[in-house]
């Protein structure tokens, strides 16, 4: 979900001086369950932050928003909301799908 969400807001962004995608941090943030993500995502709406809202497709998950993905923009505007956020931790334990 983390890949869709960096291609579709990626997708979103043009840059202003010559239409090329470039120039852009990718952070991964850990948000510690879906509410957390939905008052984000309704934080970006409210304050048209451009932003890409990731949900599931199927299986028992189908429809819970697993992923956002925010267009590029001046880091003032982001980081005010993503300081919270830390960056997401790689689990020594988990075995990865065959």
């Amino acid at each position: 979900m983390i890949t869709h969400a960096a291609g579709e807001s990626g997708a979103l962004y043009m840059d202003p001086y010559d239409g090329r995608f470039r120039g852009a941090t990718a952070v991964v943030l850990e948000a510690k369950n879906e509410g957390i993500l939905k008052a984000d995502a309704a934080y970006f709406r409210n304050n048209g932050i451009r932003h890409v809202e990731v949900h599931e497709s199927g299986g028992p998950y189908h429809g819970q928003l697993m992923a956002i993905g925010l267009v590029p923009d001046d880091r003032e505007i982001l980081a005010p909301k993503l300081s919270t956020f830390q960056t997401l931790k790689v689990l020594d334990n988990v075995t990865p799908a065959p």
